[in-house]
C-alpha cells in the first residue's frame, strides 16, 4: 500500500526501539561550555581582544540580529563534542537570539561569517594552519588574524601582523588586498581593519572615525561631559541678566 503525500509511517518495534536508543544517546552527550584554556596567553593578547570585543559591541550595539562572541566554544558537529573550537572572536549575523553559553551549529543553524584569531606562542601555528582549513570547510565568510607582538606570523612590515581572508565563489579563502592606506576592509562588518601606533584598530569609514580603545572611550566620555558642564554653565550666565531685569 502507497502512503499518501504527508501520511506518517508507522515503525516497527525494533526500530522504535532503535530511534528512541538513539534520541537517548544524543540527549546524553555533553557539551562544555568552557575549554579549560586560558582566555589570553599574555597581555597584549589579551588587550587586543577587550578592544575588539567591546569595540565591535558599542559599534553594533543598535542591531539585533548581529552577536559579537568572545572565546566561546563552537560546536560543529552533533553527538560529537571533540569537534569543537572556541575562536578567540567572532561575529554572526541574522539571527535574533544567540547562545549565551556554547554555539551549537546544527541548532542555531547559521555559521558565523566573522572570526578573528590573535596570535600568541601556544596558537599561531594552529591558527594559521588548523584553523584556517576549518574554518574554510564550515564555510566561514572571513578569516583574521592578528599578532600584537610582532614576529610570529613571520611579518616583515608592521601591515603584515594583520591578515584577512574572506571565501570566493568556489568556497575558498582569497586573502584581502590592502586598501589605499594599507587598511584591509570587511565586508562582514562593514569597517576596515588596520594596525597604528603598533594596535589594532576598526576603522568606521561611514563615518571617518577610529572605534576607540576603552581607555580612550573614557577620556572622550569625559571630554563630553567637561563641555556639556561648560555649555549648562554658559546658558546660565546668558539667562542671569535677562532674570534679574
Amino acid at each position: 500500500m502507497r502512503l499518501q503525500q504527508g501520511a506518517r509511517q508507522t515503525l516497527t518495534p525494533r526500530a522504535a526501539v532503535r530511534e528512541r536508543g538513539l534520541a537517548q544517546r544524543r540527549a546524553a552527550v555533553e557539551y562544555p561550555d568552557c575549554d579549560g584554556q586560558p582566555m589570553a596567553n599574555n597581555n597584549p593578547q589579551l588587550e587586543t581582544m577587550v578592544y575588539a570585543i567591546a569595540a565591535l559591541w558599542g559599534y553594533f550595539r543598535d542591531c539585533s540580529d548581529v552577536h559579537v562572541r568572545a572565546d566561546m566554544i563552537l560546536y560543529y558537529e552533533e553527538g560529537k563534542p571533540t569537534s569543537s573550537v572556541a575562536p578567540d572572536l567572532f561575529v554572526v549575523r541574522g539571527i535574533r537570539e544567540a547562545p549565551q553559553d556554547s554555539y551549537r551549529l546544527w541548532e542555531v543553524g547559521v555559521v558565523p561569517q566573522f572570526v578573528m584569531e590573535v596570535a600568541s606562542k601556544s596558537t599561531y601555528r594552529r591558527d594559521r594552519d588548523e584553523k584556517f582549513q576549518l574554518y574554510e570547510g564550515l564555510g566561514i565568510g572571513e578569516y583574521w588574524r592578528y599578532d600584537p607582538q610582532g614576529g610570529l606570523l613571520q611579518a616583515t612590515e608592521v601591515v603584515e601582523r594583520l591578515r584577512g581572508w574572506e571565501l570566493d565563489a568556489q568556497g575558498r579563502y582569497k586573502a584581502a588586498r590592502p586598501r589605499g592606506g594599507g587598511e584591509l576592509r570587511s565586508r562582514v562588518l562593514g569597517l576596515d581593519l588596520c594596525v597604528v601606533q603598533d594596535r589594532l584598530q576598526f576603522w568606521d569609514y561611514g563615518r571617518r572615525r577610529f572605534l576607540p580603545w576603552p581607555a580612550e572611550s573614557e577620556r572622550l566620555l569625559e571630554e563630553s561631559e567637561r563641555r556639556l558642564a561648560e555649555a549648562v554653565a554658559r546658558i546660565a550666565e546668558l539667562e542671569n541678566p535677562l532674570n534679574s531685569g
